[in-house]
């Protein structure tokens, strides 16, 4: 019989009630968009991410992008001028996962190889 794993948190209880969250965020391409959106003191253009993610495709930035809309992550602000011009910036709760990246850029600077 094996013993029960004690956390400081309840991990089922935060997997039960984050699993739409979880979902997203285990998706191809969601912690990169928003380790950029966290580490960057600006908002965010589609071509950017493009560009600083060349080995995830266009249909899938967007896809992660509607999905941490959708969630309330980030927002989607439509400048109208011509041609429209797109940014992508953090919300108030999205702000929130800031220190969280901030953490773990300082983890993979140190430990990985």
């Amino acid at each position: 019989m094996s013993e029960r794993v004690y956390t400081l948190i309840d991990a089922g209880l935060m997997i039960a009630r984050g699993e739409k969250v979880m979902r997203v965020l285990s998706k191809r391409g969601a912690l990169e968009i928003l380790s950029f959106l966290c580490l960057s003191l600006k908002a965010i253009r589609f071509k950017e991410f493009e560009e600083m993610l060349p080995r995830i495709s266009t249909r899938i930035i967007a896809a992660r992008l509607k999905e941490l809309t959708e969630l309330g992550i980030i927002e989607r602000v439509v400048h109208k001028e011509f041609p429209p011009r797109v940014e992508y910036s953090l919300t108030k709760k999205g702000e929130e996962l800031t220190s969280v990246f901030i953490s773990l850029a300082g983890w993979i600077l140190k430990w990985a190889p």
